[in-house]
């Protein structure tokens, strides 16, 4: 199993822009890329900051996949 934040799926449904959500989190977009694809992870602080600004609980924001599973 993979993890992934589905990010650019909750931006949409919120309504916020993803460059906004990136410089809020100091972080780049190519990171909020790589965490929505499951290719990294961030950090348990930013997990909790991210689900507080997408007004998600973790549960919903953290995503199990299959490995085999197509993104």
């Amino acid at each position: 199993m993979k993890y992934h934040i589905p990010i650019l799926k909750a931006c949409r449904s919120k309504n916020v822009a993803i460059s906004q959500l990136a410089s809020d989190l100091n972080v780049t977009l190519q990171t909020l890329y790589y965490w929505n694809q499951g290719r990294a992870l961030p950090h348990l602080s930013v997990l909790v900051t991210l689900s507080r600004q997408l007004e998600m609980p973790l549960n919903d924001l953290v995503k199990e996949t299959p490995n085999n599973a197509e993104d």
